[in-house]
């Protein structure tokens, strides 16, 4: 436990020491979240999920192949819509490579920062000015790498997602027992493939981040700490996933009392005029929402930073005794 200790203290001291970081944590979000979280959220949770949602549109008869097979002579049928659908594509593109490059670039550069200031606690950081001009500058190559890989694992997780849910769309006409058989099947042998590959991934980007590896020296390099530390890998991931979920729910309660006290003050202002009451109310919104923003910064930045920081503690305990986890510890 002592381990897992150092892991989180660390993290948790750097993340409350490096505020410059926490913006490019906000925007480093969609390659920091937690797969375990992925997992939970489509197939595990019962109210609300793809799984569920996907049902329902396969009841409305939308994967029917004639319907598919139709798509293109419907969106080309008028001429006039092709230039506009080609101009929304290019937008299109070009939006989702700014997000897809502003996203992993600011992944690189936390990885890059707490790599120094994990090494060297008492190193200043950067200003936010020369983290942005000079990282991004001279960490264009790796940024290309690391968007490879982390592109790479989200079409593998959407691939592995669509096949633990293909019975729903080949369950037509066949007993319910065999469709929830082939569900249960693919989702436990599926799960450990998934977990892994999300492991590998972040080993491979911190790799080309820290070491300055190729892609092929890097990919050795992960699948080498995975093959040798993967039970301690996994635990702290369902340790962060934990701490994850324990943040998401104080998150919401400082939310929640915010909104009840914000929620006084508008009843306050009404008494004064109604144009005060929609100012108070308008105001509240955008407080919510910069702490909904403010509270997912802080947990990508410390994310990022506990798996930059188990990283480095298993590369340096490669040479000597390796690590050992609460379930290693228990087992010898």
């Amino acid at each position: 436990m002592s381990l897992y200790k150092q892991i989180f203290l660390d993290a948790f001291n750097f993340t409350r020491c490096h505020k410059a970081l926490w913006i490019f944590g906000f925007f480093a979000i969609l390659f920091s979240g937690s797969v375990e979280a992925d997992l939970y959220y489509n197939f595990l949770n019962s109210q609300k999920n793809n799984l569920y949602n996907l049902g329902q549109m396969a009841s409305t008869g939308i994967f029917n192949k004639e319907v598919w097979f139709n798509l293109p002579q419907q969106i080309f049928s008028a001429d006039s819509s092709i230039g506009f659908l080609i101009f929304t594509f290019f937008g299109l593109s070009l939006a989702a490579l700014f997000i897809l490059t502003l996203s992993v670039g600011s992944q690189v550069l936390i990885i890059e920062q707490s790599n120094l200031l994990l090494n060297n606690p008492k190193a200043p950081l950067a200003k936010f000015s020369d983290l942005v001009l000079a990282n991004f500058k001279a960490m264009r190559v790796i940024i290309a790498k690391a968007a490879f890989v982390n592109v790479l694992f989200k079409f593998f997780l959407i691939i592995s997602f669509l096949l633990i849910a293909l019975p729903i769309f080949l369950s037509s006409g066949l007993p319910n027992i065999i469709a929830d058989f082939s569900y249960l099947l693919l989702f436990v042998v599926l799960t450990p493939i998934i977990i892994l590959g999300s492991l590998y991934s972040r080993y491979l980007v911190i790799s080309l981040v820290t070491n300055k590896n190729s892609l092929k020296q890097a990919s050795c390099d992960a699948w080498s700490l995975i093959s040798k530390s993967w039970l301690l890998s996994i635990e702290i991931s369902l340790a962060l996933f934990v701490f994850n979920i324990l943040s998401v729910f104080i998150t919401l309660t400082i939310i929640s009392g915010l909104a009840l006290l914000l929620w006084f003050f508008a009843l306050a202002a009404q008494s004064f005029s109604y144009q005060a009451y929609v100012l108070v109310i308008a105001l509240s919104y955008f407080i919510l929402f910069l702490v909904f923003l403010l509270c997912n910064a802080l947990l990508s930045t410390f994310s990022i930073s506990v798996w930059t920081n188990l990283y480095l503690k298993l590369t340096k305990s490669s040479k000597n005794k390796p690590l050992q986890g609460l379930v290693g510890n228990f087992s010898k």
